[in-house]
């Protein structure tokens, strides 16, 4: 059995932990007895382009120190390709969602452009903007400091040439 966590940050850098049982007792090419040779692979989701059988692309990865399959109390240090990782337009990660004053936004443009993130409230006024500016294509974070605002839900719409994408947050004071 085999398990593990990762943690992607708002640069783009990433970690993974693995652990788990060593259920072999013989030895395999390369590995002593009780070790589990397990090829790490990172995947995309299936709806990311190009799609493999629905398992979503394998991106490659190129290892810099280590072994590239897992060893129990072994490592390995590994750098995805920047430019192998497919970025959808969208809002992927609003935190914390309900907040109380400041609201962390990472968002994900397919190409370089103007793009756009406004507040609204509930009757559609704005009521803030994030951002407004030229982004490069891929993975970007900002902060809304919600300071003013009375306690509510509240529309943030991402906006880029003619996509746009909306999230609900619940601001409590």
């Amino acid at each position: 059995v085999l398990a593990g966590r990762g943690v992607v940050g708002s640069d783009g850098r990433c970690g993974l932990t693995l652990w788990g049982d060593d259920p072999l007792t013989e030895a395999v090419e390369g590995f002593q007895p009780g070790e589990v040779p397990v090829v790490v692979e990172i995947r995309t989701p299936p709806y990311s382009p190009p799609a493999i059988a629905g398992r979503g692309k394998i991106l490659p990865l190129r290892w810099l120190k280590g072994d590239d399959r897992w060893k129990a109390d072994g490592w390995g240090v590994a750098r995805l390709e920047e430019a192998s990782v497919p970025v959808e337009f969208g809002l992927y990660s609003v935190y914390p969602n309900p907040f109380n004053g400041q609201l962390r936004l990472q968002f994900g443009l397919e190409s370089a452009g103007e793009a756009t993130i406004k507040t609204y409230d509930l009757s559609g006024r704005e009521v803030a903007s994030i951002a407004s500016d030229r982004f490069s294509a891929g993975m970007h974070c900002t902060w809304w400091d919600a300071d003013g605002l009375p306690s509510g839900v509240y529309l943030i719409r991402l906006t880029s040439s003619e996509q746009f994408r909306s999230v609900k947050v619940v601001l409590i004071r």
